[in-house]
């Protein structure tokens, strides 16, 4: 393995909201533009900064946590906003580092997570779970299980572990949203201008809270204009 990423895809681009507004939800507050990179700079994003584009009308977000913090059995809050945001349309995170063949990927939908595997040289497989994509088909096909329950991969004749061909099943579930692996993917989405940002990062509310929240505000503004049409008439 000698890729390096952490990006988010939304199966959709951000007309609606705009990449501030979007990125604002998330959490990502007091936004500065720093210029711009190219997409194949932003898949190893910097700590402490953002790069946002879109390619075929999908929306790509590379940070440096919000794709690991995805790599879980529940969502993440950024997850449940996106969810929410982008309604019928799949949110989906891909990590690689080749420093200890981390791999994993993330897809899920109207809130809820419908696949996620990850792991590692060091730690193995750490997450499975729900039924295999279309893209791992053909991967997993070659795999036995061992007496352990990993997997063993068998490959032009030779036998591999998981972390060490995990960065093909998350080129493969690039190609579920581009058509194309990662690999595989032509000259324009490498050369494709990104939108770098400096940020500080602020907790989400989880979706009670906001309830809460617009409930409290809509009585403030209520007992707000009754106070106005009472003594504004005197």
């Amino acid at each position: 393995m000698g890729w390096k990423l952490s990006m988010v895809v939304l199966d959709k681009s951000p007309r609606r909201y705009g990449f501030r507004l979007l990125l604002n939800e998330l959490g990502y507050t007091e936004l500065k533009k720093v210029g711009k990179v190219t997409f194949e700079e932003a898949i190893n994003p910097k700590e402490g900064k953002l790069y946002v584009g879109t390619y075929k009308n999908k929306t790509i977000i590379c940070e440096s946590h919000l794709a690991y913090d995805m790599l879980n059995s529940g969502l993440s809050l950024e997850e449940v906003r996106l969810n929410e945001m982008f309604s019928n349309k799949e949110v989906c995170s891909l990590v690689l580092h080749s420093g200890n063949n981390v791999w994993g990927y993330s897809v899920s939908k109207n809130g809820k997570k419908l696949r996620v595997r990850a792991g590692s040289s060091d730690d193995g497989t750490v997450i499975d779970l729900g039924s295999p994509l279309e893209e791992e088909i053909d991967l997993l096909g070659k795999s036995i299980l061992d007496k352990e329950g990993g997997r063993i991969f068998q490959i032009d004749g030779d036998e591999y572990p998981e972390d060490a061909v995990g960065e093909s099943f998350v080129f493969s579930l690039f190609a579920r949203y581009f058509n194309v692996p990662l690999d595989y993917a032509e000259d324009d989405l490498f050369e494709l201008n990104m939108q770098e940002y400096q940020f500080v990062k602020n907790e989400i509310l989880p979706p009670e809270n906001r309830k809460k929240e617009k409930i409290i505000l809509w009585i403030i503004i209520t007992i707000g204009v009754t106070l106005l049409l009472l003594f504004g008439k005197k």
